[in-house]
């Protein structure tokens, strides 16, 4: 008989050790769910401010790019002439000097 309530009470124990075991996987899974959710927040809160930084820098980018081109500057004109000034100004100033002399 006390063999029996022996035997009975270490089933219990054990069944309660795997109740204990699987009480603590469920609360630390749990806990790694929350820590896992506020972590995703926090990426979302960043990403989501990083968006709202970077959205008027893009826009601010294209409209000062369609600003340029409705002006239609053309450098490689610009330096053209800019060569062509100086390619004068040294003719004159050498043909000057060589006719000083």
């Amino acid at each position: 008989m006390e063999t029996a309530n022996y035997e009975i009470k270490k089933e219990l124990v054990k069944q309660g050790g795997r109740l204990a075991a699987v009480n603590l996987e469920s609360r630390a899974g749990l806990l790694a769910a929350r820590q896992g959710l506020a972590r995703a927040a926090s990426r979302y809160v960043g990403l989501r401010s990083f968006m709202s930084l970077l959205g008027p820098i893009m826009w601010g980018t294209l409209l000062a790019d369609i600003v340029i081109q409705m002006l239609g500057t053309d450098y490689a004109r610009i330096v053209q002439a800019i060569y062509a000034f100086a390619q004068i100004r040294l003719t004159r100033s050498c043909y000057l000097e060589s006719h000083e002399e």
